[in-house]
């Protein structure tokens, strides 16, 4: 996401053309609708998925609500962070992460959460939005297109909290136009952050996570919250194959650059982490830690792993660990689910629960086993089954492939999520 797509040749956009034609009129009749209800989850009405779908978290499997303030809210995206490589996952390499094991200590791990899209501009709109994104680069480029959402943010800001952004992106790249379009109130890209806090990044194309989260503690420390907030931070510097920074932390003896820029990441998790547990938002703030996505298969996770036989390379477990002062939740939830559901369970831990929404996931509070769930990367569609270590290939399936299309139809369309009148 942090580098601009290259602009298509005449032969792709012929392809395109066709592909989009072909798929014009596809729709879903009421007997495969009432299918990919009853296995997946997934509804729609009329043109829009889920219009009129209500969010009621029952309460009854893991928590009961409790009186309270509005809390705030704080999630940490952290670049391709695969629940393998940390310490309260018992990751194989042993203090790797020490500052998210302590983290840990006072929060929930949540151990079976799958990531249910990639790359970071899906991930992150996807989760903010519980559905299953078409995105690809280019769609950003064109200006004509402007993709509705009804994103976790909306839905805070008509509930009074201040919401911001803290992001490492360039403000000229795609990722930083779609993150615009979620409605944050104040914004802090690249270039906000050096001019605010006077950096002189190493780096023309992103920031370090070193001065992200630097940034973000020095903000809490100086401003006095006069609202609740939500504050989303987006981290980088885990991605494969990116150059490590000149303040890395190396790990160990081991001659590997991602384990030293996981290493490194924890490093400056933890800066935040010493702030946060000594001040007074830990009394009535929820942190949750988790990814855009899992970490793709490359040659150095095959080198580190060579007893696993990775089946396939978009989708794997995601780190997602909740603080929350408040609730008495479990200090481990065992789960079968995917970052679909990443929205609802927000909404859920805030009480508010009588929201009309498009969400397509659920609580992992109400429900934190699926049988099954779908994952999605542009035409590619994956099932995972409880029972299955690893992922199917449904791109051959009838149903689900014309599920995808009909997804990728209505999104392009602006008819996947309700205008705003209509909530």
């Amino acid at each position: 996401s942090s580098f601009p797509a290259p602009r298509v040749s005449p032969d792709v956009d012929f392809v395109k053309l066709l592909f989009s034609e072909t798929n014009a009129d596809i729709n879903l009749s009421p007997d495969e609708t009432k299918q990919l209800i009853n296995q997946y989850g997934l509804s729609f009405t009329n043109d829009s998925s889920s219009k009129n779908k209500l969010l009621h978290p029952s309460e009854k499997l893991i928590f009961r609500h409790t009186t309270r303030a509005k809390a705030n809210v704080i999630i940490f995206f952290v670049e391709s962070l695969s629940a393998r490589f940390l310490t309260p996952y018992e990751s194989k390499f042993d203090s790797i992460t020490p500052n998210i094991n302590h983290f840990s200590d006072y929060s929930t791990v949540v151990d079976g959460y799958y990531n249910h899209t990639t790359p970071t501009i899906n991930g992150l709109l996807g989760q903010l939005n519980s559905i299953y994104p078409s995105f690809i680069n280019e769609d950003f480029l064109e200006t004509k297109q402007n993709f509705q959402t009804r994103s976790i943010i909306n839905i805070l800001n008509d509930h009074g909290y201040n919401t911001l952004l803290f992001s490492y992106e360039h403000k000229a790249f795609p990722l930083s136009q779609c993150l615009k379009g979620l409605g944050f109130y104040t914004t802090f890209f690249k270039q906000d952050l050096e001019l605010k806090y006077n950096i002189k990044s190493t780096r023309n194309d992103f920031l370090e996570d070193g001065d992200v989260l630097g940034c973000f503690t020095k903000y809490l420390s100086d401003n006095t919250p006069q609202k609740p907030f939500l504050a989303v931070v987006s981290t980088v510097n885990t991605h494969t194959g990116y150059q490590l920074s000149k303040k890395s932390l190396p790990y160990k003896d081991y001659n590997s650059s991602l384990l030293t820029a996981i290493h490194t990441m924890d490093n400056e998790f933890g800066k935040f982490w010493s702030f946060f547990i000594n001040s007074k938002l830990k009394d009535n703030t929820i942190v949750i830690l988790t990814a855009d996505h899992s970490l793709p298969v490359s040659v150095e996770l095959k080198d580190l792993y060579p007893e696993e036989n990775f089946t396939n390379n978009l989708f794997d477990k995601i780190a997602l660990i909740i603080y929350d002062p408040v609730h008495k939740l479990p200090s481990r939830l065992k789960a079968h689910c995917s970052s679909i559901n990443l929205a609802p369970t927000v909404m859920h831990l805030l009480s508010i629960d009588s929201i009309s929404s498009h969400f397509q996931g659920h609580s992992i509070f109400d429900n934190p086993t699926d049988s099954t769930f779908l994952s999605i990367y542009s035409g590619a569609v994956y099932e995972k089954r409880i029972n299955e270590k690893t992922f199917i290939d449904r791109r051959t399936n009838y149903l689900i492939s014309n599920w995808l299309k009909y997804n990728q139809q209505l999104f392009r369309n602006n008819k996947l999520i309700p205008t705003k009148s209509q909530y």
